[in-house]
């Protein structure tokens, strides 16, 4: 029996290892690179505690995925090199719209590896030099 899609990853449950969220990610960008969508799928990944509430918001569409890093305490950061210009629709496994802003998308392997980083040691990855996101989420 499968487990169903899932939307939210919480680090708990992951316990450091980040197998589920990998296969997922790449499973995912594999089967839109072979329809080339249009439209990508997101993901969070929480990491929520009594001491603090974070997540990256990680997402694919192929050959490039979307990322945001989220911290209660320190605000919303994007990659300093986005490479869309316009908005591009995202989905959630189970079909929700959340539709990102220009600069969050990079190469789908910064996408993979940030994952991992985050789920392995619950900090900010730092294989994204990350800016500020200062503008309203649409």
């Amino acid at each position: 029996m499968t487990n169903p899609p899932q939307s939210v990853y919480s680090l708990d449950s992951l316990d450091g290892d980040p197998a589920p969220v990998l296969e997922a990610l790449r499973n995912r960008a594999a089967d839109q690179a072979r329809v080339d969508s249009r439209s990508g799928t997101v993901w969070w990944l929480d990491d929520v505690s009594p001491d603090h509430d974070r997540c990256l918001i990680v997402g694919v569409r192929g050959e490039v995925g979307v990322l945001v890093w989220d911290d209660e305490d320190t605000g919303s950061c994007i990659p300093e090199h986005g490479l869309n210009t316009t908005d591009v629709d995202y989905f959630t496994v189970t079909g929700d719209h959340y539709p990102q802003q220009p600069g969050r998308e990079v190469p789908v392997d910064q996408v993979i590896e940030a994952a991992r980083e985050f789920v392995a040691t619950r900090r900010r990855p730092s294989n994204i030099r990350w800016i500020s996101d200062t503008r309203p989420r649409g």
